[in-house]
Formats: structure tokens, C-alpha cells, sequence
């Protein structure tokens, strides 16, 4: 599909991120941007389960993988969830204290924060998420509806005040809308995880900063502008 509508798709390099700090996966990282035309990796914590969470993200053997990331200057799209426990919230309150200080070691790799934060989350914002909204190293990904929509009806205006946490915190230059296509269509539709967006915002987003958040962020993030 990427090589068919190139102008519209933009790939990621997969990840082995239990070996990710192994010479073949590095290989086959560089190979993937360099020979492929891959724009970043997709690095997911969850998948450290496969070495029973021996090592952590942040932990010093996977520095030769992040030092490679670096010297490609290429973005991390990192999906963050608690470990061991994904449905315990202070466990990723603790994977995002984690995440802080991986950026204290490595301050010139960017990032995308996927999926973004629940309403409750950004309701409580701890510290640490406070933080990170902070860093101008992050982008921050606005993806409701793949959840939301399984209890909640179209347009959602219960979303404003997380829509408005993170624009007061975040900014309208590192805020990127998503959809998590195809999946978003198991509870609402492709146009309605878009057209949300507008509508609850209609009455205070700035339209320029809106454009921003819908294409124009990634597109300058990913050096496609």
C-alpha cells in the first residue's frame, strides 16, 4: 500500500525489542531507513515480556540501539503501556517516569507518545506526566475514539477538557491527531474518529492550529514538508 500511494502513506521500521540492542536487529533498524525508506521505529514496551522484562527501555544494554537511532535522526514512536500490569495506572505512571528520564539520556532523539492519555489521566496529571507533556523532544498523539467509542456516542464532547488539558500543556505544534485504522471501525467510523476532533473543538481551536494537528505536525516531524 506505501509503495503504492506513496504521498499518502509513510512506514515504520518494526522492532525486535527484546534483542533490540543485538548487531543483526541494528542492521536490519538501518537497513529499514536507509535502503527502505522507513521513517522511525515503532518500539512498543509491552514486547519486553518476551525476556520476562529483564531489561527495561531505558536500561544500559540497549544503548548501542538508541545511539543508532540517534546517528539516523530518526523519531521513536513509542506505545507505552504499565508493566508488568497494562491495566494498573500507576504502573505507566511508572513506565512514564521511565520514559523522562530515557529523555534525560538522550535529549536530540525525538518522540511520539501513541494512543495518548486517558481523560482520567490527564484529569489527575501527575507529575511525571506533567513533565513529560513539558518536553518539546515529544509529539503527543490525540487517539480517542478507538477506545472511547465502545461506551460513548458520536462526537464525544465529554473529550473537551482532555482536547483542552493538552493544548494548554502540549501546544498546537506537537499535537498529531490519529485513528488507528482499520480498528477504529470495530466502534465508530473512519469519518467520525476525524470529524470528532472539529467538532469539539470548534468553539475554541484556533482552524491554523487544528490544520497543524491533522497533517502538518507529522508531516514537519518526519521532514515531509
Amino acid at each position: 500500500m506505501a509503495r503504492a500511494y506513496p504521498d499518502r502513506f509513510i512506514r515504520l521500521a518494526d522492532v525486535d525489542e527484546a534483542n533490540a540492542q543485538t548487531h543483526e536487529q541494528i542492521d536490519k533498524l538501518r537497513h529499514a531507513i536507509r535502503d527502505l525508506g522507513l521513517r522511525g521505529p515503532y518500539y512498543a514496551n509491552r514486547a519486553l515480556i518476551m525476556a520476562s522484562y529483564a531489561n527495561l527501555f531505558d536500561d544500559p544494554v540497549f544503548h548501542p540501539l538508541w545511539e543508532e537511532v540517534r546517528g539516523l535522526r530518526i523519531p521513536v514512536f513509542w506505545e507505552i503501556v504499565g508493566v508488568p500490569d497494562p491495566t494498573d495506572m500507576e504502573h505507566l505512571v511508572r513506565e512514564i517516569e521511565r520514559l523522562n528520564r530515557w529523555a534525560e539520556r538522550w535529549p536530540s532523539i525525538p518522540g511520539v507518545w501513541t494512543h495518548g492519555f486517558a481523560p482520567d489521566l490527564l484529569e489527575r496529571l501527575p507529575a511525571p506526566l506533567a513533565q513529560l507533556l513539558r518536553r518539546d523532544q515529544f509529539t503527543i498523539e490525540i487517539l480517542y475514539p478507538i477506545h472511547w467509542a465502545r461506551t460513548h456516542a458520536y462526537p464525544f464532547p465529554e473529550l473537551r477538557p482532555a482536547l483542552e488539558t493538552l493544548y494548554r500543556h502540549v501546544g498546537r505544534e506537537r499535537l498529531i491527531w490519529g485513528s488507528d485504522m482499520p480498528n477504529v471501525e470495530r466502534n465508530c467510523a473512519y469519518r467520525q474518529s476525524l470529524d470528532y476532533l472539529q467538532v469539539v473543538t470548534s468553539d475554541w481551536l484556533p482552524s491554523g492550529d487544528l490544520d497543524r494537528m491533522l497533517g502538518l505536525n507529522v508531516l514537519r516531524l518526519l521532514a515531509c514538508d
